[in-house]
């Protein structure tokens, strides 16, 4: 018997709200996130695959969960060399601090998508 190969596996990370309410199932996320030593991550592009929410006891308010379809073998890269390699498809402005925004400029998602392969590794082109 030939055991299949996973090229994906699922991840998950919370968020305080859910951005603009707008957020569906098969949008696509390139997360960025800041760590304790002030390095900043951006990992390759999930896709959400299910949406969760819970209430936190103490505050009373409302935590989103994604639920994300990842490359298994997806590599992250440090938030300049994202700055670099999306400067020819967002505005510097644009770049200027990592932030959680929707993009519905396809031509742009599309670019941004295209900084990785679609196994996740991060594009040499």
């Amino acid at each position: 018997m030939v055991k299949a190969e996973t090229r994906s596996k699922t991840d998950s990370f919370h968020y305080t709200h859910k951005p603009a309410h707008e957020t569906e199932l098969g949008d696509w996320v390139i997360e960025v996130m800041t760590h304790t030593d002030a390095t900043i991550t951006v990992y390759p592009p999930g896709q959400i695959i299910f949406i969760d929410s819970y209430v936190r006891t103490k505050s009373g308010k409302e935590r989103y969960v994604f639920h994300l379809e990842v490359p298994k073998r997806g590599e992250s890269m440090s938030w300049a060399k994202f700055r670099r390699a999306a400067k020819s498809v967002l505005k510097t402005a644009e770049l200027a601090a990592p932030r959680t925004r929707l993009i519905r400029d396809v031509q742009v998602a599309d670019g941004l998508l295209r900084l990785w392969t679609p196994g996740g590794r991060v594009s040499r082109r």
